[in-house]
């Protein structure tokens, strides 16, 4: 008996899962939340993958330790709760990953509204 793939699998999964590559990247990428752990790496694999230009915006600047200078890279300081700072970080981009969030339970209610929900509605 062959197995194919899963019948669950979405038409990209399918497509992945059946030639073995990815399909390209788009050439302008912007990611949120892009110095965060998960951002940091959403910002390498479209480096890796064959993005020309990936915006990395947060509101916490890079570090030396753990993030990747690549010419590919722009890091961008800004809060995803203001608008102007996130139209401009999006001008000219092909596709946003939206990371940006504020997590875990220690914050005040406010920052979570203020990040998570009206940061969204600025994307």
């Amino acid at each position: 008996m062959v197995v194919g793939p899963s019948p669950f699998l979405s038409p990209l999964q399918r497509q992945v899962a059946e030639t073995g590559s990815f399909p390209p990247v788009p050439k302008v990428c912007v990611v949120t939340g892009g110095t965060g752990f998960v951002g940091q790496r959403v910002v390498e694999m479209l480096v890796e993958r064959g993005a020309e230009k990936v915006v990395s915006f947060d509101i916490v600047p890079k570090t030396a330790d753990g993030h990747w200078d690549h010419p590919a890279i722009k890091y961008v300081v800004g809060d995803i709760a203001d608008k102007d700072a996130v139209f401009a970080a999006v001008q000219g981009a092909d596709c946003v990953f939206h990371l940006a969030a504020a997590v875990g339970p220690f914050h005040p209610r406010e920052l979570y509204l203020r990040v998570n929900y009206h940061g969204t509605l600025n994307v």
